[in-house]
Formats: structure tokens, C-alpha cells, sequence
């Protein structure tokens, strides 16, 4: 076999697995992104309830340490309207809750996509493989024929 015949032959074989390459490479930067974007996407949601719930706290904290320093019978009327804030701060808290669960819910739905494609990326992988794998073999007999061909072992 000259070197020539060699460097066509290594040509030919790029040639055929570069789309396999450049498909695992895609499929490798796009499973990425997308962990990137759900880590992201929990991380927001979990920082503004967070922050919402410390301002909400913060707030009726202030309010009953100045109420206590009133007289009793301002205190008790202060106090009926702190329930009212504060029945108001549970909702809030509450609402704050229950889209904390919905952004779960949606979090744990795209992770559950994510797993579905991180499945598929699995099984392109080793369909990829074996491919590779076929390929190679394929190499080394054209290589052994031609060795054979040029009359040598």
C-alpha cells in the first residue's frame, strides 16, 4: 500500500464518521445548555421566594416591636389590625407557596424532559458506538486486504 493509497484510505474514514463526531458533539452541548438553563431557572425562583418571604418577615417584625411600646388598650386595637397584616402576610405567604410548588411542578416536568432526552442522547451514544465500532472493524479488514494485496502479512 504507498502512502498515498494510506492517506486516502484515513481520508475516506473521516470522512464517513465526521457526521457521527458532529452529531455527538451537538447533542453533548445541547444536553448542557438545557441543564444549565432548568439549574438556572430554580435557582431564580428559589432566591425571589426567599427574598419575599425576609421582606414579608422583616415588615411584621417591625410592626409588632412598635405596636408593644403603645399602651395596652392601643396596643389590643393595633393589635386586631396586625392580625388583619398578618392574616394578609399568611396569604401572601401561602400564594408565595403555592407558586413555589407550581414552579417545582414545572421544574420537575422539564427535568422529567431532560431524563427522556438524556435517554435518547444515551441510546444515540451507543448506537454511535457501535457504529464506531463496526466502522473500525470495517477499517482494519480494508487495511488487512490491502495488505494482502500488496503482499504483506
Amino acid at each position: 500500500m504507498t502512502n498515498d493509497d494510506a492517506k486516502r484510505l484515513k481520508e475516506i474514514i473521516q470522512a464517513e464518521t465526521r457526521p457521527l463526531r458532529e452529531l455527538i458533539e451537538a447533542n453533548q452541548t445541547e444536553t448542557r445548555a438545557e441543564f444549565v438553563a432548568v439549574r438556572t431557572e430554580m435557582a431564580g425562583g428559589l432566591a425571589a421566594v426567599r427574598t419575599e418571604m425576609a421582606g414579608g418577615l422583616t415588615a411584621v417584625r417591625e410592626d409588632l416591636r412598635g405596636e408593644m411600646t403603645a399602651g395596652f388598650g392601643e396596643m389590643r386595637r393595633h393589635f386586631e389590625v396586625l392580625t388583619e397584616d398578618l392574616r394578609g402576610g399568611i396569604k401572601l405567604l401561602a400564594e408565595g407557596h403555592a407558586a413555589l410548588g407550581e414552579k417545582i411542578d414545572s421544574v420537575d416536568r422539564k427535568v422529567t424532559r431532560v431524563d427522556g432526552r438524556v435517554e435518547a442522547l444515551d441510546l444515540r451514544v451507543m448506537w454511535l458506538q457501535d457504529r464506531t465500532t463496526a466502522l473500525e472493524a470495517g477499517q482494519r479488514a480494508v487495511a488487512a486486504a490491502v495488505r494482502e494485496l500488496m503482499g504483506q502479512k
